[in-house]
């Protein structure tokens, strides 16, 4: 889901202690009288009033470790409309759910994205010995 659309459903995420949690609200998807509460991960570049679910989730018979994790979208998939549809309602729900993520899209610790120098930069800053392109902190 898109920022936009996660703040207009008032749904808060980041990462957690650990840096590979993704601690974020659920929501509850209902289409054609069906239903299905899932995680939100907000996306930057997800389109806006869109919500993307992944397929094959939501085990009911995975042995101890698998049986009951995740959820199943196909719950509210219709075979007639395809991969994709509209007229679903989403809205926000209790509880909280943990992500484990390996991907953290568009995060750079703070930094900025790219750093560039002119020519004259770098003999200005091989003069001055300071080969860092990151002012001195």
């Amino acid at each position: 889901m898109s920022p936009k659309s996660a703040k207009s459903l008032g749904i808060e995420s980041g990462f957690g202690p650990h840096g590979g949690d993704y601690v974020t609200q659920k929501i509850r998807i209902e289409l054609n009288g069906r239903s299905v509460e899932a995680p939100v991960w907000i996306i930057p570049g997800h389109p806006d009033n869109c919500i993307t679910l992944p397929l094959g989730y939501g085990r009911t018979c995975a042995g101890n470790t698998g049986t009951g994790v995740g959820f199943d979208a196909g719950k509210i998939m219709i075979s007639a409309s395809g991969w994709n549809t509209k007229g679903a309602t989403a809205k926000k729900i209790t509880g909280q759910y943990t992500l484990a993520v390996t991907q953290h899209h568009h995060t750079m610790d703070g930094r900025d994205l790219l750093r560039t120098q002119s020519v004259h930069d770098k003999v200005e800053i091989a003069h001055n010995h300071n080969s860092s392109l990151y002012s001195p902190v």
